[in-house]
């Protein structure tokens, strides 16, 4: 415990803190000078769990209102199997056992879930970088313009939960608990299964370094291989319930046309969607927040993938194989739409921001991204809050 709430930790945490703290007050004040669209389902029922209260109801919008129906009922609503079963199940049990409603319950959970992982970050982190350059990484993840996800009811934080804790315990050789966390993520969001992978890479440039000492044994090897192996089980056990309960065990995939911005579930190569955003930013009215969508997609995706790229060579490879494929898998539906909220997963390409921006002699550039990125999280936060869909 001491060591898990160290002070370098808990000063991590309250920086997490008072970030979401600003987050909640940001949306007090913009949802009470802002008016509301309201362009996702059931609406109205999102306003009476919060009890009326626009600051709090507000974060659970578009695809949060599907989390809570999903975690309320099950799968009665169609296409909403396009989303993943353990957020919302979890969702349920802990407003069941405390409860709460929901919405109380989702924010509760959401909230809770990045606190975790913002210690199993660090812990993380600390692995291969010193405290300061581990402070610059998560605040260029905190600041990032759609980190607000991180703090709505959205599976974005419990899913990197479950991420970072998969690969503290592979780095420190617990495989067992790695493939189980694993195992969660791909239940928890598609991208988890990458973490098959990820894990393999991870074990083979561990079993590189153990060989400069030791040669490992065949008997040592299979406890590894088959935690990793045991990702793939949060997936298909999902898979499994489609198919008893739908007659489909991709229908995850076959629902995704239902949720617009041209979503295909045929697959389309990445260079098709770069081509059509171009076409889009010359073609779509500079005053319009369908603009600043469009542009903030497209320049998410072109930085991130371009850093995800550099990251081959400047991060941990595991990192980066687990951040490309969670980057390419949601392009192939043809569209970069959710794209910069998606890309919040993708940690090594934060690794490299927070590098960058770390030391003294980068004090400028620092003033230079944090301000941008904190006025586009502002931004984006009451856009977002006042019911204008971004990711």
């Amino acid at each position: 415990m001491k060591k898990l709430f160290s002070s370098e930790i808990l000063k991590v945490l309250r920086i997490t803190f008072w970030w979401r703290i600003g987050l909640f007050l940001l949306g007090l004040i913009s949802t009470s000078l802002i008016g509301f669209l309201f362009p996702y389902p059931n609406f109205q029922k999102l306003i009476e769990l919060g009890n009326g209260i626009p600051s709090i109801w507000a974060w659970g919008g578009f695809d949060g209102i599907h989390y809570l129906t999903i975690a309320e009922s099950g799968y009665v609503a169609d296409f909403t199997q396009a989303f993943f079963p353990l957020f919302p199940w979890i969702i349920g049990l802990v407003g069941k056992y405390l409860s709460l409603n929901s919405l109380y319950s989702a924010l509760l959970v959401g909230n809770l879930s990045l606190l975790i992982a913002v210690c199993l970050f660090w812990r993380l982190l600390r692995i291969d970088f010193k405290s300061d350059q581990s402070r610059q990484i998560i605040l260029s993840l905190l600041l990032f313009p759609t980190a607000f996800f991180l703090g709505a009811i959205y599976g974005e934080a419990f899913f990197l939960c479950l991420v970072f804790g998969s690969f503290l315990a592979a780095r420190r050789k617990k495989w067992l608990l790695a493939g189980v966390l694993g195992a969660m993520a791909a239940a928890t969001r598609l991208v988890g299964i990458f973490l098959l992978l990820a894990l393999a890479v991870e074990y083979w440039l561990q079993l590189k370094e153990s060989r400069l000492f030791v040669k490992p044994s065949k008997s040592s090897m299979i406890v590894p291989l088959l935690s990793i192996c045991m990702v793939s089980l949060g997936l298909i056990a999902y898979m499994v319930y489609l198919n008893q309960h739908f007659n489909d065990p991709l229908k995850f995939i076959h629902s995704q046309p239902a949720f617009g911005a041209s979503r295909s579930d045929k697959i389309v190569l990445l260079y098709q969607v770069f081509w059509r955003y171009l076409k889009m930013s010359v073609t779509v009215s500079f005053f319009s927040v369908l603009y600043y969508r469009v542009m903030l997609e497209l320049f998410s995706a072109a930085t991130f993938l371009i850093l995800g790229l550099i990251g081959l060579k400047k991060t941990r490879l595991s990192y980066s194989v687990f951040g490309l494929l969670s980057f390419l898998a949601p392009t192939l539906t043809g569209t970069f739409s959710s794209m910069p909220r998606y890309i919040l997963v993708m940690f090594s390409v934060f690794i490299i921001i927070g590098s960058w921006l770390n030391g003294e002699k980068r004090q400028g550039l620092r003033w230079i991204y944090y301000s941008i990125s904190s006025v586009l999280l502002i931004v984006s936060t009451v856009l977002f809050l006042s019911g204008r869909f971004l990711a």
